[in-house]
């Protein structure tokens, strides 16, 4: 298999075992969509090298396919249990890390099935204010309000932050944390 130029992990066993050391982390059953969103978060695998390395692990027993609701769910096996625990130290620690906080976030969104609303609110002075908020049972998960000069751009955003939630929180706490501003450095103006 040729791994993607793109992604950060550049073999083919690495993908493995990254895919099984967080399935390992999450210890119950997800949807194909589900762990593909968790594996390729960040660019971290290519789709495509995910999708492949995943078949095999599918094919060798690693990762056990069943039913859930008449769905079709993945879980990890014994064998690969065994397999994460024996290798995922492979991993770069801050690779773990990161992944295994963002992966928590999306799945802490997606499956407390989040209270998502959005708003957008005309000024006096031809701005507009989008206030967004995301909460589940047990709190809240975030909220923010944003001034913008454009009443399509205010939409734009209060309609992406309605459908993908999971996918703000991240970009906003990548942001917040630095993570950004170190994936950005060398694209800045330089004056």
């Amino acid at each position: 298999m040729r791994i993607g130029k793109g992604s950060v992990l550049k073999n083919e066993t690495d993908v493995k075992i990254f895919i099984l050391f967080l399935l390992n982390h999450f210890r119950y059953p997800l949807t194909f969509d589900e762990i593909t969103e968790l594996v390729t978060a960040d660019g971290l695998v290519d789709h495509f090298d995910f999708t492949a390395c995943f078949s095999e692990l599918l094919e060798h027993d690693h990762i056990i396919k069943g039913q859930e609701g008449g769905q079709e769910m993945y879980m990890i096996s014994p064998k690969g249990m065994e397999t994460s625990a024996n290798l995922e130290d492979s991993l770069l620690s801050s690779l773990r890390k990161r992944s295994l906080h963002l992966a928590t976030r999306y799945l802490s969104l997606h499956r407390r099935a989040a209270n998502v609303t959005a708003n957008v609110t005309p000024l006096g002075d031809g701005r507009y204010t989008v206030t967004c908020h995301a909460s589940a049972g047990d709190g809240e998960i975030a909220s923010f309000s944003l001034t913008i000069a454009s009443a399509e751009v205010a939409e734009q955003i209060r309609r992406y932050f309605l459908e993908h939630p999971e996918h703000v929180v991240r970009g906003m706490t990548a942001a917040a944390t630095g993570e950004l501003a170190y994936m950005l450095t060398g694209f800045e103006d330089e004056t």
